[in-house]
Order: C-alpha cells, then structure tokens, then sequence
C-alpha cells in the first residue's frame, strides 16, 4: 500500500479510538530498503505504521518523547561488522528498546546486535533469534551522554544463514 494512501486511511478512520490531533509521513531515503513510516499522534501517544520490504509493522509509544533512529544494514551479517559508530546525540538519551527487522532470517544460531559506546560493547545485546525476521528486545538503564559516541556492532550471527539485510530501529527517549 502507498505510504500517502495509508495515511489518508489512517486519518480517516482512526485506529483503536484515537482522535487524529496530528498525523504525518517520514520517509528515510537513505536506508536500504528505503522505509516510509507513517505516524497518527495523540497529545498522550503515537501510533507507527513502518513498511519494510512491503510489509507494514505497528507499533506505538506510550509517551510523545519517544523518539527512534533507524539504520540499515544490507547484504549478509556478518561478525564484528560495525554498523554505525560515530553518532552524537543532541541530548542525554536513554536507549530503552531495540528493534530488529531482517529479510532473510538466521538459521541455526540467533543473530545478535551490541550498542557500542565511544567504541566499546556494552552488553546490551539485541537479538534475532533463529528463524525469525522480527523481534523487539527491551533495553534496561543504558544512557548516552552529548558527548557518548552511539554505535551498533554485529556479535553473533546465523550458522546456517547469518541473516540478510536489517533494519534496526532504536527506541530512546530524552533524560529530564
């Protein structure tokens, strides 16, 4: 479905009662494969509608600072692939979710993603598990200064398929 006729869809017949207070289309050209993510607000909640690969995904904040980052990897996984490191926030953030789309799911062992801080693994790991192409891990209590260098790093991949092109999305809000 187009991401402008989804929103139209959206506006027009609100999902799970919400009264459409705002509404709009982000779409991020740079990724691979480009992903359009449409969003119906509330003063108090967001709901998303994000297409990857043609399939659209739902999913919500409970609270309006809610913010995510989306970052692509294409081709295969592979082990100790960084696939960012070098971002600044603009303010102190705490990173509370991480979620992991790929095309090709790992088989044989789960595929599994470390936030990296001025270049160092955190343990704070992500995980695809073998045989999914989905899956959202909760992060608990890991902060990034303005000054905390933000990076994700590959640990783990599928032994049969290492898993095959990702979309990872961080889920953070702004510490008060």
């Amino acid at each position: 479905m187009f991401p402008i006729k989804l929103l139209y869809t959206i506006i027009k017949n609100p999902i799970i009662g919400l009264e459409g207070i705002g509404y709009g289309l982000d779409i991020h050209k740079n990724t691979i494969p480009k992903v359009y993510q449409v969003y119906l607000a509330t003063d108090t909640k967001k709901v998303y509608y994000c297409e990857v690969e043609g399939i659209w995904i739902e999913y919500t904040d409970e609270d309006t600072i809610q913010q995510q980052k989306v970052f692509s990897y294409e081709g295969d996984a592979i082990v100790g692939e960084e696939i960012i490191d070098g971002l600044y926030f603009k303010s102190d953030v705490k990173i509370t979710k991480i979620t992991l789309f790929s095309r090709r799911a790992p088989t044989g062992l789960d595929l599994k993603v470390d936030l990296l801080s001025n270049g160092i693994e955190q343990n704070k790991v992500s995980k695809l598990s073998n045989g999914s192409r989905f899956e959202e891990t909760d992060i608990v209590g890991h902060i990034y200064t303005t000054i905390d260098r933000f990076g994700l790093k590959i640990i783990q991949i599928g032994s049969i398929l290492p898993g095959t092109s990702l979309l990872i999305v961080i889920h953070y809000e702004e510490v008060i």
